[in-house]
């Protein structure tokens, strides 16, 4: 262990030195947090300094200079949990002694001191109890005295005292005595029922602990139970939440001990996990019902109904809120084990609860007492209950309830409503949970659920008609059924109808709400549909319409009218797609509904009144529907014509004398006043939603005025004229004694204050909710709101998707959603009004706000004025998004006034929503003299009014300004601002520092930067706040939120938080502020608040970003698991800690599994991901364990693998052969074995202390599944082929054992999981499955077995790829799953793995089954859709095209699809042309279908559904439409074939085809890059998978385009147009497919080419790699990545096509101009340094036939042969000024340069034989290089010597060229002849003396004798010379020389005889002594000339190394 630094420990005299007490304190917390942070990151060997730390610790808690406050306290007692922790505990008892010595004394200094010493004991007894239990008694009564001694305004000791005492009970509770726990029971009892609610949750606390922790006896009785429960309930009342909670886990834990032997939580022990998992012996005697009530004190039915009888008493909503939470903490403790046991018992008690005539009197009533109890049903229960617990649920809530609700009670009994709404929100909570996996229980829901509709309630049928929808959604196979069914029945009985039998209506009412439910599904499940059903719906809704018209009977008119209307409601939500095929209709539909006037009976009668409103109300409910879902359709006109309809139906709702419901007097009211009272508010709701959704607004200009009167009038009606008609609603309390009159007030006011609170959005009113939602659905039914019901409006299910979360926004009451509607209009209207508008309308709100009459109740006026406000706020924020402005300068300032005096009132929420709109008011009005008068106003007010709620509004308000104006418009007040704020934070009284302090909080956030001047001052009082006692929580009480402290640490926290945010970078440099940052998130870490550790957690993740260097990693890794892993946190602080989590793993995945607690990171976060419910949460756990996914994969993939082979296992228990793994390769096994023995750092196996047990749902195990998929393609795309090698794999297995981890070894888990998978009754998890089984098929097909010579690795596993196909095709299989299986099943064949397939083979029979239903088409699966048929046979076409395109490499699949081509042929290609039907414009299709239908008389109904149908395959026919076309193309060369067996011999039909097939493919690749939907919103892995899968499209379509062209089926048009120019910007890859394209066009059609496209598009090319050819940025930019195999590929096609095309008759007439181009290319590429080794090679051997093109032109003019001379002469000189420069370029860029001048001048003498200059130039060049130091240069320019020289030698040269080599062999033989003469001993030892020698040789081989004769004498005279020398470097010399004159005498003997004639005496007598010389032979010699050619040869080879090799010495053949 390594020794930590301790701070030094002078600290005493540094606080001497410090003069403020404020200053002291602040250096005596940093030092103290330093300490802690030190002993916890390295515990010090060294105990001399501990020695020393201890007794200053005791001493500085008893002093007063400076005081020990709450956090210095808490960080001492921390400082000694962890010394006496970590290190030697012996000196603990001194410890305690002395903090006991504190206590006795009698007077101290400090109350703090006191507070401290026993917060110190607590926590030191917590830790180490065992230690000092011995002195346990004197600290119980040191506790006790002072307790007894506390005031009872002294809440703050008394709370100290209660929780030091309950953590000494965790830690030595067997230690207290009888009369102890005596003693504190009676005080616990008492404090149940104390003022204070911080003690109340105290006295809850102790009693728990009491029982919980000592040997107290538990209750056994009734009476004991009762004595306990009693003081709860009071306690329970008037209190806050976190009273209310500690209080409802005591209760629950006592209550649980009476079931002490039912009593089951999981336990961490594996085996006792497995055992917890099954009913033990005991209760498996028992019965099925777990019923073991005789070992348990109370039965399960006593314990509860103990319960119910309170709440049954109870008289108060916070009691019956109490009581609920009794049974929430009390199912809690009991477990999931007895909770799934007794699940039936228990919802039988609950639904007695529901039931209770004394909680249902009144509507809303029972719905908020159907609420709570639904709480328990799904928060509790439904929850946590694991998938099997959930499914046995679903069984008996269904058998108990819904089949048997006829004989439980009769439609009379009035629970039976509220009892089965109850039962069916439950199931259908349970259905969305289970999704795919209730499949299990859907034949007996299919069922129950259908004779329910019997049922004649309103409510039950909306809760019955939402749960059709929900079963529906998770069993598509369900929803025809359903409808078919329904749509019978209404059919035969709706159009008949009678009205004098009203149990007729009410059910054929119910089956048209279902039948709209399950419709409104159709467009999540459009393939399990027939259209030509929904085609007969719609008649029925049509004929209802028209029955009900003509109807004299209005309660059956009534009924159809709203059935219609239902359906074509329901309609509509199918989308654009269907409903354009009855726009017409429904216009004429919706025309009839709204004449311009009522009929004179329809205003007299009552009946003819409700008829009209109903008709009216469900059609604007269609429109509503339909522009929510059909907004594409509705075009200007469409937009203009809805408006005159809304118009008429708006001034029909003003005509009628109908005043809102909540106006009317009850007593004067018959049922039927109040139904069309109802129904006319609902009206105006309908026509405000409506209006809102009409876009552009302009449409409706003209009913702004009148919209805007009737909006107001609906949620701020005049007082005065509605004053006769109020009577005593309905009015709650709410927590600030304000009466709210809730029947009127918005219920966007909760929702606003809901979204304000969220993170997204900060605004003054989230101040209000500091709760989170884990527990907030509770807190809501404490609160005074109106609550949704399905039953108020059952068009809100049709527009609410109920596949995402069961948590449905209910639809309000009529009255309240009427106002919301007409605020949310008011939002939209008024900003676009004209000024007199604006102002008379405030105007009117002023009045409704200071009305001060009499004749409104205080509770109205509120409502109204919260209304007001909250309509003020969105018309304001429509001004934000740009949408109207105020239209006048005294229209701000009304508004201003308007709420400027609600700051000061009690009401917090009129305070926040004023300081709100004065924010917005600030933002939106640009006069910079109104936003500083409205400051002043609100600074004079805070500095001259010293009441609180005026102060705390104003503080507010100052903060929203800020908030939404930003830093610009008001930075110059945020001096005074701040000023203000830092002294209200200090204020006393709680209500005014808490808004202050959240006022700071957002004026820190919006100014940003701004604010870095006050960060310093910010910061210290932050410290002085947090150790003030006036803002310490534990001193108030009060219950209010915003009248105590509970909220203060919390917004501390978000202050920090900002403040953080504005230091930024600075705080990894800013020592002192960082200590200062890191001690206050040291404190608030460690806080008890949850809601303050939640926001520390939120500052580390500031810490992490601005200083992560600072962050102690392997504490904060362990403290975040602890904070996911605790049960007792809420979910804030889970979420937090895991986006924290995430932020780490992005930013270093391998520092947090290292740092991680156990090793069980991922195990853990999987168990959370199993139980999280917030879908984001989801996310980002997912997101995270892909990271760690990421770093772990390559290295130790056997990991990941492990893992989630352990969670399968255990949640694949019920799958069938979950044992077959065991049957795999036993040699894969064993090496898994031995891996795993040689890596214990990694292995599951491994000695943990905790096991995390996982129990994982099927989105779990889905998850595991596509982890493992991804596990594959980065392993593979890593390319590391160790991995599929196993070969390789176990070659370094045995050179390193500890690198072996290699997934060759675990392929047969891979399968096993593969197959477990597959076979599970879950259908998603067996198409999950499935796309594991193909992804391993694709990736390890071609991998052989090195065991099994001859065969695939994968051959051995073929009975369990069969197996996992097999369950995919059986008849309770689905389409979707079945369309996946056989495409996985032709894969699977078609990968080659079995070589010969037998017929017999069960895959085999299985895919040929599929393709024989293709040919009877309605044998796949019963019940299923046609558009379901269609695509099970695309799926089928495409596994058999996945054959065909397999049998071009394996004989095996030849053989099996020979026999089925025949008819396979035909099906393809109407596949191939219903895909192109695809891309035909929708209109023009439905033109010709049309058209077909005329002649067919129309007896097709789905055929006017073409639109529809087309949209709902057309992914299907995306996916299979490449496949099928590339098997087309495959067979294309036999066009005999295709057009015999399909197209009946006609070759024009062939052709047409073929044109589609083509077009198919430049479609495909024009929207390339364009077709990847989400692909930038989606993650990396997704994105790159994506784009990888597009790039695969666009090189398969290239390659079927090219088949179609060697076919030379369609004509050159086809091709002549640039449908290739924008595919040669992309990869070189695509880049080469589409050269070779063209190129094969080129080869195809060169006949007919006459554009010079072709030839463009290939110089594009390389002017996008070759830097020098183009200055566009971004050809720059691709032009300098470095040179791949696959951009050296694409220049050789392109340079095969570029001379292909110079050869080409089509460019006879322009190829001079290309080969010009082409030079000046060539010139460019072989300057480049990048190009010379790959490239350059392919562009010399291009030179050749690009010249001939020039040479060939014997007819050209003199001007043409001009003009190409100077092009072939410049090309040179380029190439020559590359060679002069040599020293200062790459050596192969010179050699390319030389080469290349020497090709041009072999291959086109003629063209630069003229320029004199030019030779010389070459020359000198030459000769330069020969002479240089370079040696490879030399010898290449020596070679190119040869070459040039050797042009006068050639027979069939023309006379230029044997001029041009006569000129050269002057010029270089005389050079080299002075070159060796002064440079003979180098070039004698690098070996180019004989290469020169032998240029200088080659002019005799053609020359005269005389040259010969010349020649020779100089070389003889050289030989000469250097023969007298005795220098060995001579003799070589001489040596050489010798050997090649010897040479030239062999290979020339008569012209040699000749010239030995002409030579001296001398000079021949030498060369006779040098001949005798090297025909005598040395040794030495020999080898010296032997090694010469060696080099010679060596230099040569690597002179043509790169392909195509081109030989230096065959120049000159040319």
């Amino acid at each position: 262990m390594s020794t930590a630094t301790l701070p030094p420990l002078d600290i005493e005299d540094k606080l001497k030195a410090v003069e403020t007490l404020e200053k002291k304190e602040q250096l005596l917390f940093q030092w103290l947090s330093s300490v802690e942070r030190a002993l916890v990151r390295s515990f010090p060997e060294d105990k001399a300094p501990l020695a020393t730390l201890e007794p200053l610790l005791i001493k500085l808690i008893n002093s007063t200079q400076p005081r020990p406050t709450k956090p210095i306290r808490a960080t001492v007692a921390r400082i000694f949990a962890t010394i006496y922790t970590k290190g030697d505990a012996r000196t603990t008892s001194d410890t305690v002694g002395a903090l006991q010595n504190i206590l006795v004394a009698k007077k101290l200094e400090d109350g703090a001191i006191k507070l401290a010493a026993i917060y110190c004991l607590g926590v030191i007894t917590e830790h180490v109890g065992s230690k000092v239990s011995y002195m346990f008694a004197e600290t119980a009564s040191l506790l006790l005295k002072s307790l007894k001694a506390a005031r009872d305004s002294e809440i703050g000791l008394r709370h100290e005292i209660f929780s030091s005492f309950c953590r000494c009970l965790k830690g030595v509770g067997k230690s207290v005595t009888d009369a102890m726990w005596k003693e504190w029971l009676k005080y616990g009892k008492s404090a149940l029922t104390d003022k204070a609610a911080l003690i109340r949750a105290d006295g809850a606390q102790l009693l728990e602990y009491l029982y919980r922790y000592t040997a107290l006896p538990k209750p056994t009785k009734v009476e004991e139970f009762d004595a306990l429960i009693v003081p709860a309930i009071k306690g329970i009342e008037s209190t806050n939440h976190n009273a209310r909670n500690a209080i409802s886990k005591f209760i629950g834990f006592i209550l649980s001990t009476s079931q002490s032997q039912l009593k089951a939580d999981i336990s961490v022990d594996p085996k006792n996990a497995a055992a917890s998992k099954q009913p033990s012996q005991k209760q498996s005697n028992t019965g099925t019902t777990g019923n073991i009530e005789d070992e348990g004190v109370l039965s399960v039915e006593e314990m509860l109904n103990l319960l119910q009888g309170y709440f049954v008493k109870s008289t108060t909503r916070d009691a019956r809120v109490g009581i609920i939470q009794f049974y929430s903490e009390l199912l809690r403790e009991l477990g999931l084990t007895f909770i799934e046991i007794n699940y039936s018992r228990i919802v039988k008690h609950l639904t007695s609860l529901v039931g209770l005539p004394k909680f249902t009197a009144t509507e809303a009533e029972g719905i908020h007492h159907r609420n709570l109890i639904a709480f328990l049903i799904r928060d509790v229960l439904g929850k946590s209950m694991s998938e099997s617990g959930q499914i046995m649920a679903l069984k008996d809530l269904e058998s108990g309830w819904l089949r048997k609700w006829s004989s439980l009670f009769g439609p009379e009994s009035p629970s039976s409503k509220w009892v089965l709404t109850f039962i069916l929100d439950e199931i259908s909570a349970l259905l969305i949970d289970l999704g795919s996996a209730s499949s299990v229980v859907a034949d007996v829901l299919l069922e129950s659920l259908f004779n329910l509709l019997n049922f004649p309630s309103p409510a039950v049928n909306a809760s019955l008609s939402s749960c059709m929808k929900v079963f529906c959604n998770t069993n598509p196979k369900a929803l025809s059924v359903y409808i078919d069914k329904l749509a019978d029945l209404l059919q035969k009985g709706a159009l008949t109808l009678a009205g004098d039998k009203p149990d007729i209506l009410d059910r054929q009412t119910g089956y048209g709400n279902a039948l709209s439910a399950i419709l409104s599904t159709v467009k999540s499940h459009r393939l399990s549909v027939s259209f030509e059903s929904l085609a007969v719906i719609f008649g029925i809704s049509t004929q209802l319409i028209k029955v009900s018209a003509t109807s004299k009977d209005a309660r059956s008119a009534i009924v159809q009218s709203q059935i219609a209307w239902n359906i074509v409601a329901a309609m509509t939500t199918m989308g654009p797609t269907i409903m354009s095929v009855h726009m017409s209709q429904l216009l004429l539909l919706w025309k009839t509904v709204f004449p311009k006037t009522l009929p004179k009976e329809a205003t007299e009668l009552e009946m003819a009144l409700m008829l009209s409103l109903i008709n009216r109300d469900h059609a604007l409910a269609s429109i509503n529907t339909f522009l929510k879902f059909n907004m594409s359709l509705v075009t200007i006109d469409i937009a203009k014509r809805l408006v005159v309809l809304l118009n008429n139906a708006l001034s029909c709702s003003t005509s009628i004398r109908a005043s809102s419901a909540v106006n009317a007097t009850p007593a004067a009211a018959s049922v039927i006043q109040k139904r069309i009272q109802e129904l006319e508010l609902s009206v105006r709701k309908r026509i405000f939603d409506c209006f809102f959704k009409v876009k552009p607004v302009s449409a409706f200009d003209t009913s702004f005025v009148l919209l805007l009167k009737t909006a107001v009038a609906v949620f701020a009606p005049d007082h005065e004229l509605n004053a006769d008609k109020l009577v005593a609603a309905a009015t709650a309390q709410d927590k600030t004694n304000a009466i709210l009159d809730s029947t009127i007030l918005t219920s966007l006011l909760w929702k606003e204050i809901e979204f304000c609170g969220s993170n997204e959005n900060t605004s003054g009113i989230s101040v209000l909710t500091l709760r989170d939602f884990d527990v907030q659905r509770l807190e809501v039914l404490t609160e005074p709101r109106v609550l949704g019901a399905l039953e108020n409006d059952l068009f809100s299910l049709l527009t609410q998707d109920s596949t995402i979360s069961n948590q449905l926004i209910l639809p309000m009451p009529t009255a309240v959603s009427a106002v919301d509607s007409g605020v949310i209009l008011f939002g939209l209207l008024f900003p676009i009004q004209s000024a007199l508008h604006q102002e008379a309308i405030l105007e009117q709100f002023s009045k409704a706000v200071k009305y001060t009459g009499a004749k409104v109740s205080p509770g109205r006026k509120l409502a109204v004025q919260l209304n007001i406000f909250i309509s003020v706020i969105y018309a304001l924020k429509s001004i934000v998004a740009k949408s109207g402005s105020l239209a006048s300068d005294k229209v701000p300032g009304a508004i201003r006034d308007l709420v400027l005096d609600a700051l000061a009132s009690n009401n917090s929420l009129l305070k926040a929503l004023a300081s709100e709109i004065l924010g917005l008011l600030a933002r939106v009005v640009t006069d910079n003299a109104f936003v500083n008068q409205l400051m002043q106003i609100l600074v004079d007010k805070i500095v001259n009014n010293r009441e609180p709620d005026s102060r705390a509004g104003c503080a507010l308000a100052l903060g929203c300004i800020h908030s939404n104006a930003g830093s610009m418009a008001v930075g110059a007040h945020l001096q005074t601002s701040v000023g203000l704020l830092h002294s209200l934070v200090s204020d006393a009284h709680p209500l005014v520092h808490t808004w202050a302090l959240y006022s700071l909080t957002l004026t820190i956030e919006s100014s940003s930067l701004s604010f870095g001047p006050y960060v310093s001052s910010t910061l210290s009082i932050i410290i002085k706040l947090a150790m003030s006692d006036v803002h310490d929580s534990n001193f108030s009480g009060s219950p209010n939120l915003m009248e105590n402290n509970s909220a203060v640490l919390p917004l501390l926290g978000k202050i920090l938080y900002a403040l953080i945010g504005v230091l930024g970078p600075e705080l990894a440099s800013s020592a002192r502020t960082r200590e200062l940052c890191f001690s206050l998130f040291e404190n608030f870490k460690h806080d008890t608040d949850r809601y303050v550790v939640a926001e520390a957690i939120r500052c580390i993740q500031q810490f992490i970003m601005f200083a992560p260097k600072h962050v102690d990693m392997p504490s904060l890794i362990p403290f975040l698991q602890d904070q996911i892993s605790n049960k007792e946190n809420v979910q804030l602080i889970k979420k937090s800690a895991i986006q924290c989590l995430y932020q780490l793993t992005q930013r270093d995945s391998g520092l947090v599994l290292d740092a991680a607690t156990n090793m069980q990171l991922e195990e853990q976060l999987f168990s959370l991901l199993d139980t999280e419910v917030d879908e984001h949460v989801r996310a980002e756990l997912r997101d995270i364990l892909n990271n760690l996914l990421k770093h772990v994969a390559g290295d130790n993939p056997s990991r990941w693998i492990d893992l989630c082979k352990n969670i399968l296992a255990r949640g694949g228990s019920n799958s069938p052969n979950k044992n077959s793994a065991g049957s795999l390769s036993g040699e894969t096994a064993a090496a898994a074995a031995e891996r795993n023995a040689k890596a214990p750092k990694v292995s599951l196996d491994a000695d943990r202390k905790k096991i995390v047990v996982l129990i994982p749902r099927w989105r779990t195990q889905s998850f595991c599944i596509s982890c493992i998929r991804t596990l594959i393609r980065i392993i593979l795309e890593s390319g590391a082929n160790e991995h599929t090698d196993l070969v390789l794999a176990r070659q370094i297995r045995a050179d390193s054992p500890d690198d072996s981890d290699l997934l060759a070894f675990r392929l047969a888990d891979l399968i096993a999981i593969s197959f477990n998978s597959a076979t599970m009754p879950v259908k998603d998890l067996q198409i999950q499955g499935l796309y594991l089984l193909q992804d391993i098929i694709q990736k390890f097909a071609s991998i052989p077995d090195p065991d099994f010579e001859g065969h695939a690795l994968l051959e051995q596993y073929q009975a369990q790829i069969t197996a996992a196909l097999t369950p995919a095709f059986s008849s309770e299989s689905t389409s979707e799953l079945m369309s996946l299986a056989t495409v996985v099943a032709g894969t699977y064949i078609g990968s080659g793995i079995i070589k010969d397939f037998h017929p017999s083979d069960r895959v085999l029979r299985l895919l040929g089954g599929a393709l024989d239903s293709c040919k009877q088409e309605d044998n796949f699966l019963p019940g299923i859709s046609n558009n379901e048929k269609e695509m099970l046979k695309l799926s089928v076409l495409t596994s058999w095209a996945i054959l065909q395109l397999s049998s071009l490499k394996f004989q095996g699949s030849n053989k099996i699809i020979k026999d089925s081509v025949d008819l396979l042929v035909k099906q393809w290609v109407n596949c191939i042309l219903k895909a192109g039907e695809q891309k035909v414009d929708v209109d023009l299709l439905l033109r010709f279908k049309q058209a077909q239908l005329d002649s067919l008389n129309n007896h097709e109904r789905g055929e006017m559904y073409t639109a529809a149908a087309r949209e709902v395959l057309a992914p299907s026919y995306h996916r299979c439409w490449l496949i099928i076309m590339q098997a087309l193309c495959s067979l294309l060369p036999n066009q005999e074939f295709f057009l015999t067996h399909a197209f009946n011999n006609s070759v024009e039909e062939l052709k047409k085809f073929v044109i589609v097939l083509f077009s198919l493919n430049v479609e495909s690749m024009a929207a390339f890059g364009f077709g990847r939907p989400g692909a930038h919103n989606s993650r990396g892995g997704d994105r790159k998978l994506i784009e990888q899968n597009e790039q695969e499209r666009l090189e398969t379509c290239l390659k079927c385009v090219g088949q179609i062209v060697a076919t030379r089926i369609l004509d050159w048009s086809y091709f002549a147009k640039d449908i290739f120019v924008d595919l040669v910007s992309e990869n070189p890859i695509t880049q080469t497919l589409v050269i070779d394209l063209i190129r094969g066009i080129l080869v195809t059609y060169h006949k007919d080419i006459e554009s010079d496209e072709a030839f463009k598009l290939i110089l594009r090319v390389f002017v996008f790699h070759v830097p020098s050819l183009s200055n566009n940025p971004t050809a720059m930019i691709i032009s300098h990545r470095p040179l791949t195999q696959p951009m050296v590929a694409l220049f050789f096609s392109a340079l095969d096509t570029l001379v292909f095309i110079l050869k080409a008759k089509g460019f006879e007439g322009k190829s001079t101009q290309m080969t010009f181009l082409v030079l000046f290319l060539f010139t460019a590429i072989l300057g480049c340094d990048k190009y010379a080794v790959d490239v350059a090679p392919k562009v010399l051997a291009s030179i050749k036939p690009v010249l001939e093109t020039l040479n060939d032109k014997t007819q050209a003019s003199e001007s043409e042969t001009r003009a190409s001379s100077e092009v072939v002469q410049g090309t040179v000189i380029g190439l020559l000024e590359t060679c002069e420069n040599w020293k200062k370029c790459d050596q192969s860029v010179v050699k390319n340069s030389l080469l290349g001048v020497t090709l041009i001048i072999s291959v086109s003498p003629d063209l630069v034989a003229e320029n004199a200059e030019l030779q010389d130039r070459v020359c000198k060049v030459l000769f330069a290089l020969i002479s240089s130091e370079n040696e490879f240069l030399a010898r290449v320019a020596l070679q190119c010597s040869r070459s040039l020289i050797g042009l006068g030698l050639k027979e069939t040269g023309s006379e230029k060229a044997k001029t041009m080599g006569t000129v050269y062999s002057r010029v270089l033989v005389p050079a080299l002849h002075c070159f060796i003469m002064t440079s003979l001993p180098t070039i004698t030892t690098n070996g180019l003396l004989d290469e020169i020698v032998k240029v200088m040789l080659l002019p005799c081989f053609g020359s005269s004798v005389s040259t010969m004769t010349l020649i020779v004498s100089v070389l003889v005279r050289i030989q000469t010379s250097v023969g007298q020398s005795v220098d060995p470097v001579a003799k070589q010399a001489e040596r050489v020389i010798c050997a090649n004159l010897l040479q030239l005498a062999s290979q020339h003997q008569a012209k040699f005889r000749e010239m030995m004639a002409y030579l001296p005496a001398e000079t021949k007598g030498a060369l006779e002594a040098g001949f005798k010389m090297v025909l005598a032979g040395g040794n030495a010699s020999q080898q010296q000339q032997q090694q010469g050619q060696q080099q010679q040869q060596s230099t040569e080879d690597s002179l043509s190394n790169a392909a195509p090799k081109i030989a230096l010495k065959s120049f000159g053949a040319f």
